[in-house]
């Protein structure tokens, strides 16, 4: 990748800001997924009008995500953004003031085509910044911190309660302080031309390894958190316990990305990315034997959280490799609409496949699923 025209001081600086505004921001969004669902569950609507709900932020970026490369052509990565904010408090204000379904569902899209023009400038920023010497580990320290914020995120909830404008607020005040200082710096960020004719063939073409780890990546990680628990339950633990498989979970994606984003910059992507498929295998397999055991889950929930998540933290790493300053929007962008194919894939088709046959139909998906991310690796290597 082009060397950058900024100093190393510039460059440590906006990538503090970049890593501190994910985290708040995680937070924030953290907050306000688990509020959203409360309340409709409150209104006494079905699960699968709230699911529906949910899913139409997935779905939102999928409509819109191809188009961000000629969004930030068109008006520049800080109008964009500084648009993208003006838009988060308003959607945030009418969440409370207009309490209708259908309205709620069209919030919800919205903020999905906002949140996805946010998701792909930053990402591009943080590959843009790195360096090929510790791109792994910077872009692992901006995952880990994104997910802390959104584990952190439903105690805010638990603080402020689900009722009046409280929680909404408290939201609000959490997105504008990660996103302000983001806008700050936004100006200083090298401005570079970008390529809006990418498109996903292209990644299939120079990177086809990060199109299906991306796709692998993204059904692995909402099959295992939308399903997790539902696969606790079905092996009778109490619901309490079973939410907390998630916190297992989700602790080793915070403790784990940094030791495995080390070992991709020291050693390689590739046998980081095997190893990370290996280990999810394995735990796969391990899981059902360690489910009645608290401690042994625990252990191999940890486990299968660090390497499941680090699949996209070292895939994007390999994105970034890959291309150019130039192309990065548009690489991240069908990058991410691919994480998201399968992300909407993912729990569908696991959650079928669980009710048709076994709850074990939830590891044993996400063990093939990572054998075919090894298997391509080993085929494309013996051409």
């Amino acid at each position: 990748m082009t060397a950058l025209a900024i100093s190393a001081r510039e460059r440590r600086t906006i990538l503090v800001v970049l890593v501190a505004g994910a985290f708040v921001a995680g937070v924030g969004f953290g907050a306000m997924h688990p509020l959203i669902t409360l309340l409709l569950e409150q209104q006494g609507l079905s699960d699968t009008l709230i699911g529906l709900n949910a899913t139409l932020m997935n779905v939102a970026i999928l409509v819109g995500g191809p188009f961000v490369p000629r969004i930030v052509r068109a008006l520049g990565p800080f109008n964009v953004l500084a648009l993208n904010v003006a838009l988060d408090v308003t959607l945030t204000l009418l969440y409370p003031t207009v309490e209708v379904y259908t309205a709620w569902c069209f919030f919800r899209f919205l903020w999905g085509l906002v949140g996805v023009q946010w998701w792909v400038i930053t990402e591009s920023w943080i590959n843009l910044l790195a360096q090929d010497s510790n791109r792994t580990r910077v872009v692992g320290l901006y995952t880990a911190m994104l997910s802390l914020g959104m584990a952190v995120g439903p105690f805010v909830i638990a603080e402020t309660g689900i009722d009046g404008y409280s929680p909404w607020f408290a939201i609000l005040g959490l997105l504008l302080l990660g996103a302000l200082p983001v806008l700050g710096v936004a100006r200083t960020i090298p401005v570079v031309a970008h390529d809006e004719n990418l498109r996903a063939f292209a990644l299939v073409r120079r990177a086809p390894l990060v199109v299906v780890a991306a796709i692998v990546g993204g059904f692995a990680d909402f099959a295992i958190m939308s399903l997790l628990p539902l696969y606790g339950l079905a092996h009778g633990l109490a619901q309490t316990d079973a939410a907390t498989m998630l916190s297992a979970f989700t602790l080793g994606n915070v403790c784990l990305q940094m030791p495995i984003a080390w070992f991709a910059d020291k050693v390689s992507r590739g046998s980081a990315l095997v190893l990370c498929a290996v280990v999810t295998i394995a735990c796969s397999i391990a899981l059902p034997f360690a489910v009645a055991d608290s401690v042994m889950l625990w252990i191999v929930l940890f486990l299968w959280g660090g390497v499941v998540f680090a699949v996209y933290m070292v895939t994007l790493g390999m994105l970034g490799a890959a291309f150019g300053p130039a192309e990065l929007v548009a690489a991240n962008a069908a990058f991410i609409v691919l994480y998201n194919v399968g992300g909407v894939v993912g729990p569908l088709g696991t959650g079928a496949l669980m009710d048709a046959w076994s709850p074990e139909g939830l590891p044993t998906v996400v063990a093939v699923a990572m054998a075919i991310v090894l298997g391509f690796m080993v085929a494309r290597r013996a051409r």
